[in-house]
């Protein structure tokens, strides 16, 4: 019954402000969709991660409104499902395992959301196709470097980011793989971001694979210069404003690549 409440269309309710109508999600309805969302969150989370009375569940959350949706050291068991669900405000899922993955096809992101030290059962992922984050919204995913021949933990391909879209990387002591993100699309006022890479346990970085991306005039692409340097990252296919030379042709040095207005 939780979960169908969250899957309802959200409420509508008219405001003024400084004399100009608005029309906003209904304050109360909000309020009781964010009580819903703490409730998922406590029932599932634990001090050791082992998890708690919900964790078996499946959480079908299609087309959800979302509100300040977080999820910290909490275990998932069971499905869960964000096909099509708007995560709005301040969304973090930390320290949290999640054993058959994540389905975040079509998902909006309306607010900041970040995904950090998630863990995940054998052959599983995040899976984040057809995604969009809004204007002023951003997603960070802090990416654990998969191994060679290792599945990335997420998927993706054919988002579309209109904010700013963040990897964060950290180094490891063994042969990493690589991370292949299709199909980005970059409006003017998006913004494609790699963290200043930690050492963490190790100097060794993943290879980024660009493929297919459309950018256009305005967009921005930032990549930390000691990745750019050990070539790990590579763009392929590239259509639109910018077609980078990720190599050669902006030098060694370059932290910013994009087209400027």
């Amino acid at each position: 019954m939780l979960c169908a409440y969250l899957r309802m269309t959200v409420r509508m309710k008219d405001y003024e402000t400084d004399g100009y109508p608005l029309t906003l999600p209904d304050d109360g309805d909000v309020e009781v969709r964010r009580a819903i969302c703490e409730s998922i969150s406590s029932r599932c989370a634990s001090a050791d991660q082992s998890g708690g009375s919900w964790s078996p569940c499946d959480f079908n959350l299609r087309n959800a409104y979302l509100p300040d949706f977080s999820l910290r050291r909490a275990r998932l068991d069971g499905n869960v499902i964000l096909v099509g669900a708007q995560l709005v405000g301040r969304c973090d899922f930390t320290d949290v395992y999640l054993g058959n993955g994540m389905d975040c096809r079509d998902v909006i992101i309306e607010g900041n959301t970040r995904f950090r030290r998630i863990t995940l059962g054998a052959g599983k992922a995040i899976v984040l196709l057809n995604a969009s984050v809004r204007p002023d919204a951003s997603l960070v995913l802090a990416v654990q470097t998969p191994r060679v021949g290792e599945q990335s933990q997420f998927t993706l391909g054919e988002n579309r980011c209109q904010g700013s879209l963040e990897i964060q990387l950290a180094g490891v002591d063994y042969e990493p793989g690589t991370m292949s993100i299709s199909r980005l699309r970059l409006p003017a006022e998006g913004e494609f971001r790699i963290g200043q890479p930690t050492m963490g346990g190790g100097r060794q970085f993943p290879k980024i694979r660009a493929v297919e991306w459309m950018t256009e005039h305005g967009a921005a692409v930032v990549i930390p210069p000691p990745l750019l340097k050990a070539k790990r990252f590579e763009g392929i296919g590239w259509t639109g404003d910018m077609l980078p030379d990720m190599h050669g042709l902006y030098g060694d040095d370059l932290h910013v690549l994009g087209s400027q207005p």
